[in-house]
């Protein structure tokens, strides 16, 4: 729970309430303190004082549905110590808050309303880690990734032929996995669906990493494969008229006489191990 306002009697009120009750309250007294502590800490609820200095509460609220780093699920509710009317409240709801509470304000109807959002927020949280899909490109994630690794591995097995993953990542080092705005990662998530088989699953294993897992593929092919990719974000981003990206690729490739034997985490370390320079996409 984060407590976003300038007014220090009304923070010591509304903590005096939650604290009691098993809320652990994080506290900022600026408009971009808070975006900091939000991002930093990714509180399941946010109350937000539409007067707080720097930035006010609703470009507060605006730019915390824009941040990557706050759920659809993350309740934001904004407050004010004066009477509010209906034009103020649609302001609020416009920006993405999910209320706007002013006094007076009653200590049970809070924490009713909170153990609500809190509870939304968690099995919204439950269902994403369930998923096998990356909710911003979906495309696989590591879980999803990994089942359709052990799938293609007992194909694999039954035609004693090689898996290989091709790694394509916006990192600067040869380990670092990079990071890739939601934008971007769109962009780069649409141009492999494009450019990769149909059979060939397709994951989004980091922020700014991704991989294709290729059945039937040794290392000549998974190296091609991973050209054709690069090339194909290449003109992707130039078609989006995208400031520089620095991709870098690699590819792992292993034969098992076992479909357990083929193990995601190997092969994307082994990938991640021989990642190299592509293209600088300007």
């Amino acid at each position: 729970m984060l407590l976003a306002s300038a007014h220090e009697w009304a923070s010591r009120s509304l903590h005096s309430i939650l604290t009691p009750n098993g809320y652990r309250v994080l506290h900022a007294y600026a408009g971009y303190d808070a975006l900091l502590q939000v991002r930093a800490a990714q509180p399941d609820v946010l109350m937000i004082d539409l007067q707080l200095p720097g930035i006010d509460g609703v470009a507060l609220c605006r730019m915390l549905r824009a941040d990557p780093s706050v759920t659809a699920s993350t309740a934001i509710i904004a407050t004010t110590p004066s009477p509010v009317g209906r034009q103020q409240r649609l302001e609020v709801l416009r920006a993405g808050g999910c209320e706007l509470w002013a006094p007076p304000l009653d200590a049970e109807e809070i924490l009713l309303r909170l153990e609500w959002y809190v509870r939304a927020k968690r099995d919204a949280d439950t269902a994403r880690q369930d998923s096998l899909l990356d909710p911003t490109t979906a495309l696989y994630n590591d879980r999803g990734l990994a089942r359709r690794t052990r799938e293609l591995g007992a194909q694999a097995e039954r035609a004693r032929a090689p898996v290989s993953c091709v790694v394509l990542t916006t990192g600067t080092e040869p380990v670092e996995v990079g990071t890739a705005g939601d934008e971007v990662a769109g962009v780069i998530a649409r141009a492999l669906g494009v450019s990769a088989r149909a059979s060939d699953p397709l994951g989004r294993t980091g922020p700014g990493e991704f991989a294709i897992v290729a059945a039937g593929a040794g290392a000549p092919v998974a190296a091609g494969l991973g050209r054709r990719l690069a090339q194909a974000v290449q003109a992707a981003m130039s078609q989006k008229h995208a400031g520089p990206l620095r991709l870098r690729i690699g590819y792992g490739t292993a034969t098992a006489s076992r479909a357990a034997d083929l193990d995601l985490p190997a092969l994307l370390a082994q990938a991640r191990g021989g990642l190299q320079d592509a293209w600088v996409v300007s």
